[in-house]
């Protein structure tokens, strides 16, 4: 048998589902990636409260399979069919 993990990522084609990024979601990647050594680094960095929550809520329609993407080269490349 296969186990994949993860088998569904954001915009990529690396793995057997894709999921579409949120408009948003950059917002957060980019918090996350700011500096945090002290507390008001963090507090300087933090990005609209209205903007997270869209994305989130956003990235969780979007991670509804029926909302995803396919990847069927990653699939056929491991020998595997989509279902029709």
């Amino acid at each position: 048998g296969w186990c994949f993990w993860p088998y569904k990522k954001i915009d990529a084609t690396s793995s057997p589902v894709s999921i579409n990024k949120p408009a948003e979601w950059d917002t957060i990647v980019a918090y996350t990636e700011k500096p945090r050594t002290i507390f008001d680094e963090i507090r300087k960095s933090r990005p609209d409260k209205e903007k997270v929550q869209r994305a989130l809520e956003s990235y969780l329609e979007n991670l509804k399979f029926k909302n995803c993407r396919i990847n069927p080269g990653y699939l056929k490349a491991l020998g595997l069919k989509t279902g029709t």
